[in-house]
């Protein structure tokens, strides 16, 4: 008898089966900007990897306040801000300037304006101090305004930084929240994610933490996806076995396959991922879920 779900985040609840990949690169479409793909996706990975470095830092350290570039209490949109600002620091390298490459085309008085209206959280003269370390590291023109080229590139990621939470806010208001709200009344609800250590902020920043009993996260247990044992561990944190647990995600290979050898039943969400061009899909294992959907809302037809 199924009695709980163990639910993937990224690219599952924030994103309703949208690769994290996609979402950003709507975003800077959305922006105006005309990045080729195959150089955004090396930035994409370029973050992940960055990410991922610093966080296998942190293993080895056995400590979770060290080398760590996303701290506990930082929300989803600082996880994305560090996410975006990491992608500038490689299209910079290869010769994408993101201020000078930007559409909009305006200049200083609009932009410290913008700085003033409290984007970035400026302060009344139009300074960024504070902010530009935050996003991208020691403002390296050392003035700490909006004549500071670097502070300028800082505008340009708020912009894809509110762009991308403006659709996981929509998505998760209006998709995964009201299922979610449905699901917590019958079953049991744990989030098992390759997150960062702020994954339990992250769920109270968009007000769905009351729904789950538990939170599995790789950077606090010390084990990620795909190992099966991440499974394992996240049903435990429910008090049941795998057996009794559904796992739900987007991921044939970090979710629906090691969750089936951890012996848990699955739901894939396929979503958009299934349709990515051949050659460049990031799934490429082929898997048999119990259950295949194409969107979250699906889950409310599902008789476990």
């Amino acid at each position: 008898m199924i009695k709980g779900l163990l639910i993937d985040f990224g690219g599952t609840i924030d994103t309703d089966g949208i690769h994290w990949f996609r979402l950003f690169q709507s975003a800077y479409a959305e922006c105006g900007y005309n990045i080729p793909e195959d150089v955004l996706r090396q930035a994409h990975v370029y973050a992940e990897k960055t990410l991922g470095r610093a966080q296998a830092h942190v293993y080895a350290e056995n400590s979770l306040e060290q080398a760590r570039m996303i701290t506990p209490e930082m929300s989803m949109t600082d996880t994305i801000r560090v996410k975006v600002g990491l992608q500038a620091e490689f299209l910079r390298s290869v010769g994408v300037d993101l201020q000078t490459e930007s559409p909009r085309g305006v200049g200083g008085d609009a932009l410290q304006e913008e700085c003033r209206g409290g984007a970035l959280g400026g302060n009344s003269d139009g300074s960024l101090t504070g902010n530009c370390g935050g996003a991208l590291g020691e403002c390296r023109g050392g003035k700490g305004d909006i004549s500071c080229e670097l502070c300028k590139q800082v505008l340009e990621i708020e912009r894809l930084v509110e762009c991308c939470m403006a659709k996981n806010r929509h998505n998760i208001d209006n998709v995964s929240g009201p299922v979610l709200k449905v699901l917590a009344s019958e079953y049991k609800l744990g989030v098992v994610s390759n997150f960062y250590g702020n994954l339990n902020s992250v769920l109270a920043e968009f007000g769905i933490d009351k729904y789950f009993s538990s939170v599995t996260e790789s950077a606090v247990v010390g084990v990620r996806k795909p190992d099966p044992e991440i499974f394992r561990i996240a049903a435990r944190s429910l008090g049941l076995t795998p057996a009794e647990c559904v796992v739900v995600g987007d991921s044939a290979d970090k979710d629906i396959i090691p969750a089936q050898t951890a012996g848990c039943r699955t739901v894939w969400l396929s979503g958009s991922n299934a349709s990515d061009v051949a050659g460049v899909a990031w799934d490429s294992t082929p898997c048999i879920p119990d259950w295949r959907i194409s969107s979250f809302r699906d889950l409310r037809s599902i008789e476990f």
